[in-house]
């Protein structure tokens, strides 16, 4: 089974044509499920309302198609009490996890109740992580920020989205955090990322993520299709990590 752990759905995947068309291309690339977050837009500081109509999307597709798609509740943390309240909605509608995007710095004490929910709620948070070359902007998160996030909560499930963009340096800087995995989505497909998160983390640790339809399956499964790893470790990655992580 392959579970791809990090799918965004933009308008128009959302419509029942579009979906119909996301899961045929699913199908030909052998993806059986998909956890989906950031419905309609990549719109960045979203208010109370629109957090709300982004994950009615999630819940729409989560219920049209129970057997493929696994919602992960999306938040802003700016907005306060709101986003708690909307964290328990979206879990008691059969969520199975919280996305972080660009709104704060994961590091960030305004995060802190949201990961504090997540621990009560057993479900693990996918924090959008990625080092820019350029610099960062102020609340967007890089591995630094993320591992320092792990060590404040070790209790917690969390998910480095990307790898930390930068892969070498993500993997460098959570390879000590146990209660930390990492997605391969997102980024061209280098040769050699897997195989050194394998080394760096372990295959246990390691989840297989697309970043569709910022990028195609077919540029993300090979990074793990040509990877040198035992089969067993592409089982792992594929999909049985992901079943533990999310409690399936």
């Amino acid at each position: 089974m392959i579970i791809d752990v990090h799918v965004h759905i933009l308008e128009p995947l959302n419509q029942p044509k579009h979906t119909r068309r996301l899961l045929d291309l699913a199908d030909r690339f052998g993806v059986d499920k998909m956890c989906i977050f950031l419905g309609k837009n990549l719109k960045r500081y979203k208010n109370a309302r629109e957090v709300r109509e982004t994950n009615d999307v999630a819940l729409d597709m989560m219920r049209r198609h129970p057997d493929r798609f696994i919602g992960f509740c999306f938040l802003n943390p700016r907005v306060g009490k709101k986003c708690l309240d909307e964290l328990r909605r979206c879990v008691g509608e059969g969520m199975r996890g919280i996305k972080l995007w660009t709104e704060c710095a994961c590091d960030n004490p305004l995060v802190f109740p949201i990961v504090e929910g997540a621990i009560d709620l057993n479900i693990p948070i996918l924090q959008h992580t990625w080092k820019i070359t350029g610099g960062q902007d102020a609340d967007h998160s890089d591995p630094d920020q993320f591992a320092r996030l792990a060590m404040k909560y070790p209790e917690a499930r969390l998910i480095m989205g990307h790898t930390g963009g930068n892969w070498a340096y993500g993997l460098r800087t959570v390879r000590h955090l146990p209660n930390v995995w990492v997605d391969t989505g997102g980024g061209n497909a280098f040769a050699g990322s897997v195989d050194l998160a394998c080394r760096e983390v372990g295959p246990h640790r390691v989840l297989f993520g697309s970043d569709v339809p910022v990028r195609s399956w077919a540029s993300q499964l090979a990074k793990v299709d040509g990877a040198d790893i035992p089969a067993s470790f592409r089982r792992m990655i594929m999909g049985s990590n992901a079943r533990g992580v999310l409690g399936l």
